[in-house]
């Protein structure tokens, strides 16, 4: 869960896939708006 530049509450999944010992590739699989419930639990745990 985060938010957007324009302050919309996205659902994201992503994969870290470490290529070196120091290196990370981070890969968004996918993002959408966040639903309700979604919404309420973020706002819960963001304060």
């Amino acid at each position: 869960m985060g938010r957007s530049l324009t302050e919309r509450i996205l659902f994201v999944v992503y994969a870290i896939r470490r290529t070196t010992h120091e290196k990370e590739t981070i890969r968004i699989v996918s993002a959408r708006q966040a639903s309700r419930k979604e919404r309420q639990a973020y706002a819960r745990l963001a304060d």
